[in-house]
């Protein structure tokens, strides 16, 4: 078997058939303390034969292995098909993905966490290889794990005014450990939309800004133990008022900059048979921003409501709605214009199609995930 590829971030591409994403909680990990290990396995292009997809746990004390003590995690399936299996083997070295018949289909996905993984004591990065197992040789991959120092923290990055004027000073504030690790240094940059050098910020906990447009930010902190680098990163965002943003239903018609781990996904609707679709909680706060693909030609066009859920209950706090529009054509698909909802953590969405409307044939709706202030270490 070949040496598995490694990627240190969802930016680069990972040679399997399968889309995969493999993230912690928290992100880095702290060094010593359970933490979640969250894999999500899909498939956006045909239907692939494949008899597993394995996920090993890298076992031992050392500063490239994850935890020596895999007996600790416990498995939780958030997303699997009917029929298919997700099983723990070799005392929860790895995980086990086996696909019903044998067949990962076109859009299916499975996502599955493990859950309490206690974390090994070294500082440094992991990498957790993934492998599917079909004709020919395993293709295997590796997705990079960070392990923060313990006893450190950074988080709280965000601005003291989410919403300003052009021009409009604001503070952006975040918290950080006054001392370095043991037998670590650590410095701080901030970095502007694409803007690649940063700022130095390693002697701050606030910066003020100035912003003419719509801008993200990202914090960037880089621990250095004997060469040994980890790098978390905290992103936010300053919105600049416009006419055509509205708080209760920001719309947003121009270009914004992102940075952060994004997750695109998408949600067919079936007409006929598709009335309602549930997100997942939300795993921390952030934007969601939807849109819909549909087919032209259709006699009818879809509308979907859209509702934020709270935890505990399904009564929606905020209800809205969004349809394709004729006169928005893009590679023979009719888009709506994109809706940007707030999403606070732990909620959830839901998407409500109307089985009244007639006529409309099976369409796709769009989500952009991006969240807010991933990154930080949670340690005390």
């Amino acid at each position: 078997m070949s040496t598995p590829a490694r990627h240190d971030t969802e930016r680069h591409k990972c040679p399997l058939t399968l889309t995969c994403k493999v993230t912690s909680n928290p992100h880095p990990t702290n060094n010593g303390k359970p933490a979640d290990l969250r894999v999500e396995l899909s498939n956006s292009g045909s239907d692939y034969k494949t008899d597993k997809v394995t996920v090993a746990i890298p076992v031992g004390a050392g500063t490239d292995h994850l935890t020596n003590d895999p007996n600790s995690g416990e498995l939780e399936e958030t997303d699997v098909p009917p029929g298919w299996s997700v099983s723990p083997e070799e005392n929860k070295t790895r995980y086990v993905v086996e696909p019903e018949n044998g067949t990962f289909g076109t859009g299916q996905r499975v996502v599955f966490t493990v859950k309490g993984l206690k974390v090994n004591r070294e500082y440094g990065t992991s990498y957790v290889p993934v492998i599917e197992s079909s004709e020919g040789d395993p293709q295997p991959c590796s997705w990079a794990v960070a392990k923060g120092p313990q006893k450190f923290f950074f988080r709280g990055f965000e601005p003291r005014n989410i919403v300003v004027r052009a021009g409009m000073a604001t503070d952006l504030v975040w918290s950080k450990s006054n001392r370095p690790p043991e037998g670590c240094t650590v410095s701080y940059r901030l970095h502007y939309d694409l803007e690649p050098e940063g700022v130095d910020v390693t002697d701050s906990q606030a910066h003020k800004v100035r912003p003419h447009h719509d801008t993200s930010y990202r914090l960037v902190a880089t621990i250095d133990k004997n060469g040994t680098k980890t790098r978390p990163v905290l992103s936010t965002f300053v919105i600049v008022s416009h006419p055509d943003v509205i708080t209760t239903n920001l719309t947003v018609e121009r270009g914004v900059g992102w940075f952060g781990h994004r997750n695109q996904n998408t949600v067919d609707i079936v007409p006929e048979s598709s009335a309602e679709k549930v997100s997942p909680p939300a795993p921390t706060d952030g934007l969601l921003m939807v849109s819909i693909d549909a087919e032209v030609g259709a006699s009818s066009l879809p509308t979907v409501g859209v509702s934020l859920l709270p935890k505990t209950s399904e009564e929606p706090l905020h209800s809205t709605t969004i349809e394709a529009k004729e006169d928005q054509i893009d590679n023979g698909f009719m888009r709506a214009p994109r809706l940007v909802l707030p999403i606070p953590n732990g909620h959830r969405v839901r998407f409500r199609h109307d089985k009244s409307v007639t006529g409309v044939k099976p369409y796709r709706i769009r989500l952009d995930w991006q969240p807010i202030g991933i990154g930080s270490l949670a340690g005390a």
